[in-house]
């Protein structure tokens, strides 16, 4: 009953949450009400039962429940499966999930495999296997799995004519392996990684298995391009965009990175939280740093993060290239002349596709020596004159036939008017009678400053923290 209860609130608050009539303040306001009853009366149904959402990577093993963090996972990422890969030249990969988001379990398996480039070499040859669980009143049950292999070269399943070298993997998957409380479930888990590792070593010894040779470095793709980068340019955690619609940002965005050596990603989730609950731009950072990316050495790159919890994003740049071309200001230009005004009524698509239009469009600008700010002359458009010379000359031109002009009709006006030569002169009659005393505000002068911080060294109007970061953000 708590998991039909859980799926279907859930759905709701799913739908609702995307469904928001932002143009409509009262519309907006109550679907938001709803959104945050249902999500309370959720809590208070299936707290004791469900944990908290969170996630564990260990690079080589996924775990999306963060219940199954023993000794021996971590020592089979750490330790096992890198010196696997390193002997064998074949990738093991875990992934641990307990939602596969309408797909069938072996399109997901395959998807996850293809969408974060799991592989080694060339022919990015490996196995993968994913565990499909949920919660129940102990602690994990299991639904499913899947043992997927990938690759373009020769599959080593279709070598092997032996036992099935598996056989503890798939024992260790099934129900009743999991029919006990947490500790019961994490000691499964643990065998159906280990004998997963041990079929793959006896698989390839088997069947001498000889490695494709590892991917070389180049311009494109190593310490001068994106070769380092564990995520594509687009990556939708939130399922905001179809299946055709994030391929072709894809594109567009790998194409725009390349002609300017400045990577550019696109990152929606769920709640930032889930990664760093101190906030999106520290949680956009961890992203970042932890999955290497950006362009070369300065791993120059312009990430917007999307947090569908309460509607944030935020906008982060890394490496000099990039906090250049995207300044203070210039990322608050982004954010409101190119899409937020489509994220507030769920355009994503077209956000997205406007997003990478302002980049390309800031990065132009930036290449030909004038960076969108709001001081030191830099544009605010690629189509901007380049020279403000002419204009500057043409507004002093017109300021002085206006200041002739206007001197001209008061000198007429003065025509009648003698020199005195006695201060006497200048006295009233019956003396002076100041009878209103005023004091009439007239006007304030203000100087503005530029103020950096002392880990600022970009220049060019950008506030960069000591990671070599910038950002700015708020809600949508």
């Amino acid at each position: 009953v708590l998991g039909l209860v859980w799926r279907g609130l859930g759905l709701v608050c799913s739908r609702n949450r995307f469904d928001y009539a932002v143009p409509e303040y009262v519309g907006g306001r109550m679907m938001r009400i709803k959104h945050i009853l249902l999500s309370v009366l959720l809590a208070l149904i299936i707290m004791p039962a469900v944990p908290a959402a969170a996630f564990s990577d260990y690079g080589n093993i996924y775990d999306g429940t963060d219940m199954l963090d023993t000794d021996y996972v971590n020592y089979a990422a750490d330790d096992l499966i890198p010196s696997f890969v390193n002997r064998f030249g074949f990738d093991l990969r875990v992934d641990i999930v307990d939602d596969l988001e309408s797909y069938d379990i072996q399109e997901y398996a395959q998807l996850f495999y293809d969408k974060y480039g799991y592989g080694y070499g060339e022919n990015y040859d490996g196995m993968h296997l994913l565990i499909y669980v949920s919660p129940d009143e102990n602690g994990l049950a299991i639904n499913d799995y899947a043992f997927y292999y990938g690759g373009s070269g020769v599959d080593p399943l279709s070598l092997y004519t032996g036992e099935d070298l598996f056989a503890g993997m798939r024992a260790s998957l099934t129900a009743e392996a999991w029919s006990g409380d947490l500790q019961a479930d994490q000691e499964a888990c643990d065998l159906a990684i280990d004998y997963f590792i041990c079929g793959a070593e006896q698989l390839l010894t088997a069947v001498s298995w000889e490695p494709a040779a590892p991917v070389e470095s180049s311009p494109e793709n190593g310490a001068d391009g994106e070769g380092e980068a564990g995520l594509y340019h687009v990556t939708d955690a939130a399922a905001l965009l179809t299946g055709d619609e994030a391929s072709q940002l894809e594109a567009k965005a790998q194409a725009i990175s390349e002609e300017y050596k400045c990577s550019i990603y696109i990152i929606t989730l769920d709640d930032y939280a889930a990664i760093d609950p101190s906030g999106i731009f520290e949680a956009g950072q961890q992203i970042y740093t932890d999955y290497s990316l950006g362009w070369g050495s300065d791993k120059d790159g312009i990430m917007l993060i999307l947090s569908m919890e309460d509607r944030d994003y935020y906008l982060i740049a890394h490496g000099a290239l990039a906090n250049a071309a995207f300044t203070d200001y210039g990322k608050e230009v982004l954010a409101q002349d190119y899409f937020l005004d489509d994220f507030r009524d769920n355009s994503w698509y077209s956000g997205f596709d406007d997003y990478l239009n302002g980049c390309a469009a800031f990065l132009k600008d930036a290449a030909s020596g004038h960076p969108v700010d709001n001081y030191g002359g830099g544009s605010s458009s690629s189509e901007d004159d380049d020279n403000p010379l002419g204009t500057v000359l043409l507004i002093v031109v017109i300021a002085t036939i206006i200041a002739f002009a206007v001197c001209g009709s008061l000198r007429k006006k003065m025509k009648s008017v003698a020199i005195k030569t006695n201060a006497q002169e200048f006295i009233a009659q019956n003396g002076v009678d100041l009878t209103v005393n005023e004091d009439n505000f007239s006007h304030i002068t203000q100087t503005r400053v530029l103020i950096k911080t002392d880990d600022s060294s970009s220049g060019g109007g950008t506030t960069v923290n000591s990671g070599g970061f910038s950002g700015s953000g708020g809600k949508f």
